[in-house]
C-alpha cells in the first residue's frame, strides 16, 4: 500500500501497482503534512497544520486524536523505542513519543531550525539526522535512546534548494 497526505485535508491509501485509490480518510480540520503506517500496518499515525496528532485503526477506519502539538511538519517511526518521532514545523525541540502509551517520553532541544530529518533503518530506529539552519548548515547525528548528540557535520551550504539528509548501509 501507499500512503499519501495533502493539503485537502485527506489521508489516502493506494495500491502503488494498479495506481487505484483504495480508500480516503477525512480526520483533519487543516492540511495533513505528513502519515505513516505503523504498529505492523494496522494503524496510521499523522500530523497537520491542525496541531492534531492522529491515530487511525485501518480495519475500522475509526480515527482518534491523540495528542496535540505545534504545526507538525514531519513524523518518523523508531520501532527500536516503539515510538513515533515527531518534527515540529515552527518549534526546534524533537519529540519522541511513545505509540503504546499515547505519551511523550522524552524531547532533544535541537538549537537550529530543522530543515529535514531522517531516521537510521538497519537498527530500526535508534538514530536520527537532522539538517539544520539556512544560515550554519550542518548535519547532527543523535541517539534516541540516549537523547543525546553523537556526531556534527559541516561542510554543506544551504541555498535555494533543501538539502535532504539520509543513512545507508549496516
Amino acid at each position: 500500500m501507499l500512503l499519501t497526505s495533502s493539503n485537502d485535508k485527506t489521508i489516502k491509501i493506494w495500491n502503488p501497482f494498479e495506481g487505484k485509490l483504495l480508500e480516503t480518510i477525512q480526520s483533519h480540520t487543516d492540511i495533513v503534512s505528513c502519515a505513516l503506517f505503523y504498529q505492523n500496518d494496522e494503524k496510521i499515525i499523522s500530523g497537520g497544520i491542525d496541531k492534531k496528532l492522529i491515530s487511525t485503526v485501518l480495519l475500522s477506519n475509526k480515527s482518534t486524536e491523540i495528542d496535540q502539538f505545534s504545526c507538525i511538519r514531519q513524523i518518523l517511526l523508531s520501532e527500536s523505542l516503539k515510538s513515533i518521532i515527531i518534527i515540529p514545523a515552527s518549534l526546534n525541540d524533537i519529540v519522541i513519543y511513545d505509540y503504546t502509551i499515547n505519551s511523550i517520553i522524552g524531547t532533544i532541544e535541537e538549537p537550529d531550525l530543522i530543515i529535514s530529518s531522517e531516521i537510521s533503518r538497519t537498527d530500526k530506529g535508534r538514530f536520527l539526522i537532522t539538517n539544520v539552519s539556512n544560515v550554519n548548515a550542518n548535519i547532527n547525528l543523535y541517539n534516541l535512546q540516549t537523547k543525546q548528540l553523537v556526531n556534527k557535520y559541516y561542510g554543506h551550504r544551504q541555498g535555494e534548494y533543501i538539502i535532504m539528509c539520509s543513512f545507508a548501509g549496516k
